[in-house]
């Protein structure tokens, strides 16, 4: 965790989609879709949703039902 200015403290969060051994950074996720920061094209099939909180990861599998596109910043999900 990082000190703010007021004194508080606030968790360092990374969120990031990983295919083999790509990972793509995310913008924010939700129970359905993500939003990728550098849009890809990705193809249907698994992939894993990283929360990395303060340095420790999370790691959930989900699934890619459309794939991913360029030309869109969101990516539907499906969790296994």
């Amino acid at each position: 965790m990082s000190r703010t200015q007021n004194g508080s403290y606030s968790a360092d969060v990374e969120l990031s989609l990983r295919i083999g051994r790509t990972v793509f950074p995310l913008h924010k996720v939700s129970p359905t879709r993500a939003v990728m920061r550098n849009p890809v094209d990705l193809e249907v099939g698994p992939a894993e949703l990283v929360v990395s909180v303060d340095g420790n990861d999370h790691v959930s599998k989900v699934r890619l039902p459309l794939g991913a596109s360029v030309d869109s910043a969101f990516v539907q999900i499906e969790r296994e």
